[in-house]
């Protein structure tokens, strides 16, 4: 047995070490297993703290021109991404355009009415360039008609908002996927021949025939899986067509109300297959029912999905996106999040730990999908560039921190060169060699004296 890498246990014993990693002792499999960490090199703690309480957090998410090391694109750092959509908020009605419009109907105003206008207009006076949200807000319990202008947005016309938008967005162009740039280059086009449609109704230009497309790529999955259900016992043969039937007519309908929704279908998929788990052929029926497109990887997928109603909280029912929220969505796909390299959840007997050994800065929409499928096979399927992404990933880094633009962190590549090593079976290998830094840890030996202790085993 071997440890699999600094960070991570794997094998039938456990394995209590202390931090200068000078005793170990086997113990029963029945007692909580203790994973080796990247906390047995001494002095790490001194070297990197986690940032907070609930989980930890590398310094690279706020840093800039960061290549994804699952598909290279360059990220949007968190800081970069909030600085961006806050423009793309629409502006609360200021106070002075919601007084001069009460005034207009003063005459109309009960007293109590009128009393409450003058104590907002004497607000107004102290607090200037305020908004009537906030104004409103120091009034106890306030008419009805002062209620309607509450949270209430003041938009700028269609043509003016949609220039906004997309003259935010415009320097992001090469950050974004292929799916979400192709829908900006395809909403910029519209917005020539159609410039008084917001963005959402030219998304609705759209979905007729992404709707059609869509469908045709729906049906053909479904027919599958209803197909090979026909081999599959009588107790789950009936209940998966069944479902599949359902599904099939939510989409002919196209109710937005009740519309066919892929994760729910999997959900209720998995569910009633899960009692029979030794059967083969329900593995291939569920990894074709997960192909079913998504908004991430189809752009018809997309088109549909934003185009068509959503619930929202304190709405009567469903709602159509706003212009803003499919603005945000164009890029959130590329921002920098922290990626678990072995996932937490237990795959193939190994789970990560929540520690900056086992994680690695990766965009959203390559950490998103990936939920815990183990790295080797998430290459195989999905992602056979990963392996020269990372290595741009790392060389970023590693010249970050010989550019002292990291201190405390010298330790990092040469760590998760192992532990990416380990987790995609070879697959990746780092060239770690340009580091420069006097403080690079050597942790190689105490990796050397765990596996020959662990070899016996």
């Amino acid at each position: 047995m071997k440890v699999t890498s600094i960070g991570f246990y794997s094998g039938k014993y456990n394995q209590p070490c202390n931090s200068q990693a000078k005793a170990c002792q086997t113990a029963p499999s029945a007692m909580p297993l203790r994973k080796l960490s990247i906390r047995d090199i001494p002095n790490y703690a001194i070297l990197c703290k986690p940032t907070t309480t609930f989980g930890i957090s590398l310094p690279f998410e706020k840093m800039e021109n960061i290549p994804c090391p699952c598909c290279g694109k360059i990220m949007i750092s968190k800081s970069k991404f909030y600085s961006i959509i806050w423009p793309l908020k629409e502006e609360p009605l200021s106070a002075d355009f919601v007084i001069d419009s009460l005034k207009k109907i003063r005459k109309k105003m009960n007293q109590h009415e009128k009393n409450v206008l003058k104590n907002i207009e004497n607000f107004n006076v102290k607090e200037q360039n305020s908004t009537f949200d906030n104004l409103l807000e120091k009034i106890n319990d306030p008419p009805e008609i002062f209620k309607n202008f509450y949270g209430c947005y003041r938009t700028l016309p269609n043509k003016e908002y949609n220039k906004k938008l997309i003259d935010i967005l415009n320097p992001f162009e090469s950050n974004m996927h292929d799916i979400e740039h192709e829908i900006f280059k395809q909403l910029k086009d519209l917005s020539l021949k159609s410039p008084q449609k917001s963005l959402q109704e030219l998304l609705l230009l759209m979905r007729p025939e992404h709707m059609e497309i869509l469908k045709t790529k729906q049906f053909k999955i479904l027919d599958e899986v209803h197909s090979m259900a026909d081999d599959l016992p009588y107790q789950i043969r009936n209940k998966i067509k069944n479902l599949v039937d359902e599904n099939k007519a939510l989409i002919i309908e196209e109710n937005d109300e009740d519309p066919f929704k892929r994760k729910k279908f999997l959900a209720i998929l998995y569910a009633v297959t899960n009692p029979f788990p030794k059967i083969d052929k329900i593995d291939k029926i569920l990894e074709i029912a997960s192909s079913i497109p998504t908004s991430q990887n189809n752009l018809s997928a997309f088109v549909v999905k934003y185009s068509g109603k959503t619930y929202r909280k304190n709405s009567n029912g469903k709602i159509y996106r706003t212009p803003q929220e499919i603005s945000q969505r164009l890029i959130s796909t590329s921002v920098s999040t922290n990626e678990h390299v072995f996932p937490l959840k237990p795959i193939e007997g190994l789970a990560g730990e929540d520690e900056p050994g086992n994680c690695i800065t990766e965009c959203a929409g390559d950490n998103n999908p990936r939920m815990s499928i183990p790295m080797h096979k998430w290459i195989e399927s999905a992602h056979p560039d990963m392996p020269k992404n990372a290595q741009k990933y790392i060389d970023v880094v590693i010249n970050k921190i010989n550019n002292k633009e990291l201190p405390g962190y010298e330790w990092y590549p040469d760590v998760i060169k192992e532990t990416l090593k380990n987790a995609s079976k070879g697959a990746i290998i780092l060239d770690t060699s340009k580091l420069k830094s006097p403080k690079r840890l050597n942790f190689q030996p105490l990796l050397d004296k765990f596996n020959s202790k662990h070899d016996k085993h």
